[in-house]
């Protein structure tokens, strides 16, 4: 039995082939997916550790607040954190080294295909509160350990036309790419 890997849509894909004489019979392929399907559920859930996808340094989590039961409040530990608003529109509170931070209204869209996003970056030992003033908000929570030359300043805030957009690829491969962070920074 010859076993293979490949990476499909993001998920792993385990192929087996069987040879049997001269003639080769393939098994239905598994995908190994990284995120778990299922219920959304309220409040903070991890997606994506080192300890379930190939990822070093990344944690990727999902934040789903409904306006009738309250916020979330969260740590940043040792970690640069984003939090990306998918969804939804929501008020952020921080402390942390570079003083107290109140953002009212953050977000602006109904669904994650309607303009461009609006995200915080935290950096290491800030607390932070968010409250959906929407009646869902869903916040992608992205984090990294900090880095020994971040300076202990107040949390940045990237508005939709602070969002880089731009096209890659050629041909029937041309995709709309929105980098939110990274190249210059907030």
């Amino acid at each position: 039995s010859l076993a293979r890997n490949r990476t499909r849509g993001g998920c792993l894909r385990r192929e087996t082939m069987t040879i049997k004489g001269s003639m080769k019979r393939r098994k239905a392929p598994q995908t190994i997916d990284h995120v778990r399907r299922g219920e959304v559920k309220e409040g903070y859930s991890q997606v994506l550790t080192p300890g379930n996808a190939p990822l070093r340094d990344l944690v990727v989590g999902r934040l789903r607040l409904d306006r009738r039961f309250g916020g979330y409040k969260g740590e940043t530990g040792d970690r640069e954190t984003l939090l990306h608003i998918l969804v939804g529109q929501c008020k952020i509170e921080t402390v942390g080294p570079g003083g107290k931070h109140k953002f009212d209204r953050l977000g602006e869209r109904p669904d994650v295909f309607s303009g461009l996003p609006t995200s915080v970056v935290l950096g290491p030992q800030t607390k932070y509160a968010v409250s959906a003033i929407s009646r869902t908000t869903d916040i992608a929570v992205a984090s990294v350990p900090g880095a020994k030359r971040v300076a202990k300043g107040s949390p940045s805030v990237i508005r939709p036309q602070d969002v880089a957009v731009h096209q890659i690829g050629e041909s029937h491969f041309i995709r709309t790419v929105r980098e939110v962070s990274g190249g210059e920074g907030p």
